[in-house]
């Protein structure tokens, strides 16, 4: 029985559907605004994403309606860095920049965060002029995600949730741990961010962790419990309550057992 598989028997999981990493199309977020930011919309199978929870049927992604679902996204980067925020902020408001996305006819956002945001207190790097980032002010990095995932909603967005670093560096760490971050302290950040986040009808999955690669392999000659199989067991401990999507966790580096 796979890990995919263990997730979705147990008891304690409401409801977990999976979901190809390759079903994301990833696009890098234009930053300067368009003259006509609305000069698209989202077709009917990207309505339909909205009907979730979603599942898999054959090699379709489809809706609690049972209708095609088609996921196009972009990557909304700054939760793994040391603005603890959202990049770009500084010189436009966020929920123009999430009008934007949806004008332009992307229906899914990535969204990277570490661990160390998730216990920080503060966010940076915003322009609060005229008024602009105004609902930010005083926010912590959790209040702000929750910030930003609630006003996607509401422009027929939906989000993935990536813990993509250790520290605030958007560094690719191979493991989940190091010197500075334990395997309890990743525990402790998804059952923070599952806690939070996981009734959310617009977060449909959770990337466990960033590429692990290295030292986090899926076995091999020495046939024990290495990296990204440790991984696996300690995602089963840490999200009891689950967003209402997918759990992936990308790596390592290539092969069959490359993505799960």
């Amino acid at each position: 029985m796979n890990f995919i598989t263990q997730v979705l028997n147990s008891s304690n999981v409401k409801m977990w559907h999976i979901l190809s990493s390759c079903a994301l199309a990833l696009a890098v977020v234009v930053i300067t605004a368009p003259e006509n930011t609305h000069a698209y919309s989202q077709t009917p199978v990207q309505q339909a994403c909205l009907n979730g929870p979603l599942s898999t049927e054959g090699a379709k992604i489809v809706s609690a309606k049972g209708e095609e679902c088609v996921l196009t996204g972009v990557n909304w980067f700054g939760f793994e860095t040391q603005s603890h925020v959202v990049h770009g902020l500084w010189t436009r408001g966020y929920d123009d920049m999430l009008a934007q996305i949806s004008g332009l006819g992307f229906n899914v956002i990535r969204m990277p965060f570490s661990i160390e945001a998730i216990e920080s207190e503060e966010i940076t790097n915003i322009d609060f002029s005229a008024g602009r980032n105004a609902d930010l002010a005083g926010s912590t990095p959790l209040e702000a995600m929750e910030l930003i995932i609630d006003t996607a909603a509401e422009q027929g967005i939906l989000v993935l949730l990536d813990l993509h670093s250790l520290k605030g560096d958007n560094h690719f760490h191979g493991l989940w741990y190091d010197d500075a971050y334990s395997e309890a302290d990743f525990s402790s950040a998804w059952e923070t961010i599952t806690k939070r986040f996981g009734e959310k009808p617009n977060v449909i999955g959770a990337d466990l962790k960033n590429e692990p690669h290295g030292e986090a392999t899926w076995g091999g000659v020495a046939r024990r419990l290495t990296g990204a199989l440790k991984l696996r067991e300690l995602a089963t401990r840490s999200i009891a309550t689950p967003p209402t999507g997918s759990l992936s966790s990308r790596g390592s580096k290539a092969g069959p057992r490359a993505a799960t």
